[in-house]
């Protein structure tokens, strides 16, 4: 796992989404509001960072975020970090969901972590710092976006586990 030191820019952005995305005192106690945060979170960071690049943000697409589901739950359950888990094809969580209708366009960026390296910050620190999320991530051809993680003790590591699976996509 590579760490890549704070820019100003990221940590800006940071600052700025966790700022939207901080939950009422009532609601930080419950884990349904604190994963709906960092999911909020997590857009707001791809969508800063593709801001940055002159792309246009993606919107949230129902269909990725189910499939984005089914590959993290795949990844659990047969214990591979992988985008062909289990065996199956990339492109099976895209199909189980409907999203292959017509003409459309996929991608997708994996990463775990423990503790505040699983963070959305953390994550997207590190698909900026890799050539091949990058590419994912920069892709013009994008408009909608599917997010998923998943907790886990001992997943890849010991402690605490947290497997992200952002999908990306577009249909016509």
């Amino acid at each position: 796992m590579r760490t890549l030191l704070l820019s100003g820019t990221i940590g800006l952005w940071a600052a700025a989404c966790a700022v939207l995305a901080l939950p009422t005192p009532a609601a930080a106690s419950s884990p349904t509001c604190s994963k709906a945060t960092e999911l909020q979170t997590m857009l707001c960071l791809v969508n800063q960072a593709r801001g940055s690049h002159a792309l246009r943000p993606v919107r949230v697409s129902p269909l990725l975020g189910r499939s984005a589901q089914l590959r993290a739950n795949a990844i659990v359950r047969c214990r591979q970090f992988s985008h062909t888990p289990c065996g199956q094809s990339f492109g099976a969580v895209f199909q189980a969901v409907g999203y292959t209708r017509g003409r459309y366009s996929v991608g997708e960026n994996l990463a775990w972590g423990i503790g505040s390296q699983a963070s959305p910050t953390h994550t997207i620190q590190r698909w900026l710092a890799s050539p091949a999320h990058r590419r994912v991530l920069f892709s013009p051809r994008w408009r909608e976006f599917g997010l998923s993680f998943v907790e886990a003790n001992s997943l890849f590591a010991p402690g605490a586990n947290r497997l992200w699976v952002a999908q990306f996509g577009r249909r016509s």
